[in-house]
């Protein structure tokens, strides 16, 4: 035993000289490494991220110097001085606007710079403050002008309509509006009474997703909402869950007639029963309104698109006749689009079936 111990032992006297030995080579391979500037191949060290660009500087004065000689090149030139011209630049230079954004939204909106430093002001805080960034900003003051004609708590009052009604989340609100920026324009008060009409027939979910999928359901007339309603259920009957999964309240009543009156009479469409077991074969309310009409006639409706162009020719004619032989028969009878209306709501929809 005594011998083994002192054979491990030699064993080991021996070891340790050949491991201080590789504890140093290792160590002079690291510096050489160093030295050298190569990485280790053990362990890659990730590179530092890459500094913060600069935040875009750019002189209002010039950009505004630089616009009035563009726009009066190309004869554009507005009665608007260069000073207040000047004074708009410098607002959005404070509001972190980009030199290019700025120059692309008044090259093609040069009559936004009639609206003074002071309609400005109180349009474009008040709309970043809620979460707007710049850039959506200046997308939305190029497809709505108009923007700039309401005062700023005329606009947080409409969009805070909108955050309160719709329980999809900032940001979704925020998308909506950036989209269709007319919505802004909608007095807050008229916003709520479309949202409670949607909400007659719609569950919130419901209501909130046919807000954003159909902003046009919003920005219509409330009557010209209940005939679309009064189609799609009564006349179609679709569900309102089957209406809100679908764009078909994005589009007008003419061509939702159009759409399904070629298909009913052609043999593609049956208003579904209550004693139904059975699918009806119909085609998906999207399917039905969304293609153009090249893609329904050849996907959905197999039908030729010029016959479908007469078809459509000849239902106008059809509902314009019908619509004279209404009004005949409603001053004969003296009645008024009020009755109509108590007569649709006693009918008791229950929301969101």
């Amino acid at each position: 035993m005594a011998a083994s111990l002192h054979r491990q032992g030699l064993q080991a006297g021996a070891v340790a000289p050949q491991l201080a030995a590789a504890v140093l080579r290792l160590g002079e391979l690291r510096r050489r490494q160093v030295s050298t500037g190569r990485p280790s191949r053990r362990r890659q060290s990730r590179p530092p991220p890459a500094p913060a660009a600069p935040p875009q500087q750019w002189e209002p004065a010039a950009l505004a110097a630089r616009l009035y000689r563009l726009l009066s090149e190309e004869e554009r030139l507005l009665a608007v001085s260069e000073q207040s011209a000047a004074a708009v630049l410098r607002l959005l230079h404070e509001l972190h606007f980009s030199e290019q954004q700025v120059s692309e939204l008044l090259l093609g909106r040069p009559a936004l710079l009639r609206r003074g430093p002071a309609a400005w002001r109180a349009a474009v805080p008040p709309l970043l403050g809620r979460g707007c960034a710049p850039h959506q900003l200046a997308d939305m003051l190029a497809a709505c002008p108009a923007l700039l004609e309401r005062r700023g708590a005329e606009l947080e009052a409409t969009l805070a309509a909108l955050l309160a009604a719709l329980p999809a989340g900032e940001w979704a609100v925020l998308e909506l509006v950036h989209r269709q920026p007319q919505l802004l324009l909608l007095p807050a008060g008229r916003l709520r009474r479309q949202l409670a009409r949607l909400l007659t027939v719609f569950t919130v979910d419901q209501a909130a997703r046919v807000a954003l999928r159909c902003p046009a359901a919003l920005l219509e007339r409330g009557a010209e909402t209940e005939r679309k309603l009064d189609y799609l259920l009564d006349t179609m009957g679709l569900t309102p869950a089957e209406v809100a999964h679908s764009s078909a309240m994005e589009w007008p009543l003419e061509h939702l007639r159009a759409r399904h009156t070629a298909l009913e009479r052609s043999g593609g469409y049956r208003r579904p029963r209550a004693k139904d077991t059975e699918p009806t074969g119909n085609p998906a309310p999207t399917e039905m309104f969304s293609h153009s009409d090249e893609l329904f006639c050849q996907r959905v409706a197999r039908l030729p698109y010029r016959e479908y162009e007469v078809f459509t020719r000849l239902l106008e004619e059809e509902q314009e006749e019908a619509q004279l032989e209404e009004s005949d028969s409603d001053s004969d009878s003296d009645s008024d689009s009020e009755d109509s209306d108590s007569s649709h709501h006693s009918r008791g929809r229950r929301p969101g079936r």
